[in-house]
């Protein structure tokens, strides 16, 4: 499991432990961490397909997690996987 601590001013990366992590990984992470106000995140699973990379993000406290879709132009979307 990777780990990401963000800090909070300006949500600047410090990665700890992410050796081949790709771009859309790591942005994902910052956008989900942005939108969720948490500091510190992981990565349940990374799948790349034809036009976009999906990523599945934990957050602390939440039920479900939160997914990400990196395009050609960055992150394109990121929402709760949950009811509510």
């Amino acid at each position: 499991m990777m780990k990401l601590l963000v800090k909070a001013t300006g949500f600047i990366l410090v990665a700890l432990g992410l050796t081949g992590a790709t771009k859309a990984e790591s942005s994902c992470l910052a956008a989900v961490a942005q939108q969720a106000g948490s500091s510190e995140g992981s990565i349940i699973s990374a799948e790349r397909g034809e036009n976009a990379t999906i990523v599945l993000v934990p957050v602390p406290g939440a039920q479900a997690p939160r997914r990400c879709k990196y395009g050609a132009t960055g992150v394109q979307r990121v929402f709760y996987t949950g009811e509510g």
